[in-house]
């Protein structure tokens, strides 16, 4: 049994990308096959809004950290080597749920790239071209959207080059220039710290656990054999993924960013005014159909002390914090308020209950308001409190644009 080591799976939470995956830990979606867009209006299968998705993640990456490190991340998930994907010499962007199709489908790139082209849908491709089900291509297509965030909330670090060969630590396949590729090195990024022991196996700058490839070796977590490469295969390791928390107890135990209970269950959760009500704006006023605090009185406070001063701000104390205590902070007290900004990692199946969000198990009630249409991978800003037990409910979770 490895050394459980603490570490703050939400440290980050600010900055991404999870991942994100996390994200982690993905990822659970409805299981209706087509849910309403915010408009109103039918907006494709769950399949073609994953890949959606995917495609905005990648070029968000590719923006952000370069097409090296994009394609880098797109050839882990997808099989399709960084040169081939770099060598089409177009955005990657365009080439992500192609690609993705191409290693669901067994086909080659060119023919995933053609028959989208064409005008068919992606999930015409791979139910043609394959045998996979349509959960589990969601699933390959959940985890390579989680990865891009994960990296894509990394890319706020310094480009980590352990060895000085101009190869960052996350694309390069001997980290600390040993001679042993990072598969198969007992100390990947050779800080003297076996990889067992080590909380950021391949020094990348991502936590186990909130790495898609956590010992570097370019093998997606879901394909490993040895996620942390500490030498024992997963089947006998009793912390799989490496991130301290043993398997028992560790709701994404392999790594892959979706939550183990609902590996390959996924959903989409279309949210528009009709859910949760109210305005479509950020302040959380009281307006009689869907107020910050969603029991419908059109009263001004999101904290349940019932002081109201009519000016319809989250505390109705005339500072519109939301803690009521001036200071913006949630101290994790009973009745204290929080708010941080994240990536949804994991939705349960029937909605109502413990979502996670950029690490953090967040408590989603019929009173909960979901603005803005969110689903698996949406960045989101979350207002809510702590409750006696010390769980966080969420007030408010609404999408935001980047």
């Amino acid at each position: 049994m490895k050394t459980n080591r603490t570490m703050d799976s939400w440290v980050r939470v600010m900055a991404l990308a999870l991942l994100g995956l996390p994200l982690w830990g993905l990822y659970s979606f409805l299981s209706s096959p087509q849910e309403a867009s915010a408009d109103g209006t039918q907006d494709g299968t769950q399949l073609s809004q994953l890949a959606k998705q995917l495609s905005r993640e990648t070029k968000k990456l590719e923006k952000g950290s370069g097409s090296e490190l994009a394609a880098h991340v797109l050839a882990v998930h997808s099989r399709v080597p960084a040169q081939e994907l770099l060598a089409r010499g177009v955005k990657l962007k365009d080439l992500s749920a192609p690609a993705m199709a191409a290693r669901i489908t067994g086909q080659s790139l060119d023919y995933a790239i053609g028959y989208l082209a064409s005008g068919a849908a992606i999930d015409e491709l791979i139910t043609i071209n394959s045998k996979a089900d349509k959960k589990e291509a969601s699933r390959l297509m959940a985890v390579a959207l989680i990865g891009m965030q994960y990296n894509r909330e990394n890319a706020e670090n310094p480009a980590l080059d352990f060895d000085g060969d101009r190869l960052p630590n996350a694309m390069d396949p001997d980290v600390d220039g040993d001679g042993l590729l990072n598969g198969e090195d007992e100390d990947v990024d050779g800080d003297g710290l076996l990889n067992a022991y080590d909380e950021d196996i391949d020094g990348d700058g991502m936590y186990n656990g909130r790495d898609d490839d956590t010992d570097g070796d370019a093998i997606a977590n879901y394909d490993d054999e040895d996620i942390d490469a500490d030498g024992l295969v997963n089947e006998k390791d009793d912390d799989k993924d490496g991130d301290g928390i043993e398997n028992a107890y560790d709701e994404d135990a392999d790594g892959d960013g979706i939550n183990d209970d609902n590996d390959g269950d996924f959903g989409l959760l279309g949210s528009g005014p009709g859910n949760g009500g109210g305005d479509d704006d950020d302040d959380d006023n009281g307006n009689g159909n869907g107020n910050a605090n969603g029991n419908g009185n059109g009263n001004g406070n999101a904290n349940g002390n019932g002081n109201a001063n009519g000016n319809g701000n989250e505390n109705g104390n005339n500072n519109g914090n939301a803690n009521g205590n001036g200071n913006g902070n949630g101290n994790g007290n009973p009745g204290s308020s929080a708010s941080f900004k994240g990536f949804v990692e994991n939705i349960p199946s029937q909605v109502i209950g413990t979502w996670r969000i950029a690490g953090r198990a967040v408590v989603v009630t019929e009173s909960t308001r979901i603005k803005g249409g969110v689903n698996v991978g949406t960045k989101v800003k979350v207002k809510g409190f702590f409750r006696a037990d010390g769980s966080l409910e969420a007030r408010k979770i609404k999408r935001m644009n980047s």
